[in-house]
């Protein structure tokens, strides 16, 4: 997935993990969230770890990855950590979008 933005914006992103069946899986601690150049992308998880607040920091144009793991109880007797990752395209435009990150049971 790609999101693009304008540099200076930001939006916000949730995460919602389900089991095979699409039923939700709790997960054993919040999520972590990084990006892979805090100087020009700022990820800032709430504190269940299941919404964050991604924003440009500054100006700084670029592409950056923002990447987003679990460990999810997706069946009574498994613990799995789930990752994920998304793209953020920062260009001097004015765009912002919401989106929801959903990450699948892994294989």
């Amino acid at each position: 997935m790609t999101v693009n933005m304008g540099a200076g914006k930001g939006f916000i992103a949730s995460l919602t993990i389900t089991d095979a069946a699409g039923n939700p899986a709790p997960v054993a601690a919040p999520p972590t969230w990084m990006s892979s150049d805090p100087t020009g992308l700022v990820v800032s998880p709430q504190p269940d770890g299941m919404v964050a607040l991604v924003a440009s920091k500054g100006y700084k144009v670029g592409t950056y990855t923002v990447t987003v793991s679990a460990d999810a109880n997706l069946d009574p007797t498994v613990e799995r950590l789930i990752s994920t990752t998304f793209t953020v395209v920062v260009a001097a435009i004015n765009t912002a979008e919401l989106i929801t990150v959903t990450a699948g049971v892994p294989y």
